[in-house]
């Protein structure tokens, strides 16, 4: 969980280089936007949210961490994002 909450402050803060070192390098993000897969299309992600992630924040919940093997697991969460004005 530590991990998803570096995760959420880097995105929030803007900072891609350490956002990106929350992602193992076949990492895979999935949401209603689209799907980014691997660690060299993952700043896709923050490039195509673009303005819409100005002056968010986003606050995860509901961790389901699934241990696939001894080198692999699985996360599933919830995640809520709230405007802030700075």
């Amino acid at each position: 969980m530590e991990l998803t909450a570096r995760y959420a402050l880097n995105m929030d803060e803007h900072n891609v280089e350490s956002w990106l070192n929350t992602w193992c390098e076949d990492g895979k993000w999935e949401g209603a936007l689209c799907t980014y897969a691997g660690r060299a299309n993952l700043p896709g992600l923050l490039r195509d949210l673009g303005e819409r992630n100005i002056g968010r924040r986003h606050v995860i919940s509901n961790f389901v961490i699934d241990i696939v093997n001894e080198n692999e697991a699985t996360q599933t969460c919830y995640m809520q994002i709230f405007a802030y004005k700075e």
